[in-house]
């Protein structure tokens, strides 16, 4: 979703605005990204991305602090792209043994590699293999508690 974003920027210098003085509370003066209706329940903005994998983690991501939250991000980001082998943004650091017993032992990468849909509506966030249809997964709203697209 990071590419997403920063493709938008390049083609248009008005997404400042958004980065700098938008939030997901109060609307930028420009506007939103996308219309109020292109975010209902049916129907929703879509973007045709590549699927990595996915990391499990086995805590609520709401009972921990900001730090912690970001370091499984950052952790569960650079273990997937090792597996499938990309290179990330962030440097390689020890992987401290409180962050690994929150995260599963392995990627998942069953769709590893596919072209999806990521279509992102008021209530979810869902995943369709583009290729043949399967739901690699729905994302209820309120279930999201933290994303991250890395490390710029």
């Amino acid at each position: 979703m990071a590419g997403v974003v920063e493709r938008l920027r390049k083609r248009n210098k008005q997404t400042r605005e958004w980065t700098n003085t938008g939030s997901f509370i109060s609307k930028p003066n420009l506007g939103w990204l996308h219309p109020d209706d292109q975010l209902l329940p049916d129907a929703g903005v879509c973007y045709g991305v590549r699927y990595i994998g996915c990391m499990e983690v086995k805590e609520s991501m709401k009972s921990l602090d900001f730090e912690t939250r970001t370091a499984i991000a950052k952790e569960s980001i650079s273990r997937v792209c090792d597996v499938a082998g990309l290179k990330t943004a962030t440097k390689k650091s020890k992987r401290g043994t409180r962050i690994s017993s929150l995260l599963g032992s392995e990627p998942q990468m069953v769709y590893a590699g596919s072209n999806v849909n990521l279509t992102i509506t008021t209530e979810n966030l869902t995943i369709m293999n583009i290729e043949n249809g399967d739901i690699i997964g729905i994302h209820q709203m309120p279930c999201i508690s933290f994303a991250s697209g890395g490390d710029p």
